[in-house]
């Protein structure tokens, strides 16, 4: 995991930071003002995750955080590069049992997910652990 005072530093200038980590110029802005106005992360978990689209069957990896101000909690609301619809974090069974809006009935529920690369539908999922 990164380090947190790296991550959320205000300076552009760390490896691993957000201005990194983060391609949506508007989170990025959103997520700079916030900490330049006092916000925290919340010792919620940050990292990258594996985000998919439930209409488009795309998936994305993105850096998934949350800030802490006066004004409340700030998690950043990822989009789809091919569609625009909002994407949802996958965790656990919704990756290998997802439910779309617009479902592919010619093939099974664990391989409807496309390869952002090749568009292939017969992807698995794995956990990985990393630790020093």
């Amino acid at each position: 995991m990164y380090a947190p005072d790296r991550v959320f530093s205000l300076e552009n200038n760390w490896p691993a930071s957000l201005f990194d980590l983060v391609e949506e110029k508007h989170i990025k802005e959103k997520a700079y003002t916030l900490l330049a106005e006092g916000a925290k992360p919340d010792g919620y978990e940050y990292g990258h995750e594996l985000y998919g689209c439930k209409k488009c069957h795309n998936l994305e990896e993105k850096f998934r955080f949350r800030l802490v101000s006066s004004t409340g909690k700030y998690v950043p609301a990822y989009h789809c590069s091919k569609c625009n619809r909002r994407l949802t974090r996958l965790k656990g069974d919704e990756f290998a049992y997802p439910e779309f809006e617009t479902p592919r009935e010619d093939t099974p529920l664990e391989s409807r997910w496309k390869c952002p690369k090749c568009s292939s539908t017969k992807l698995t999922s794995e956990h990985v652990a990393m630790w020093d």
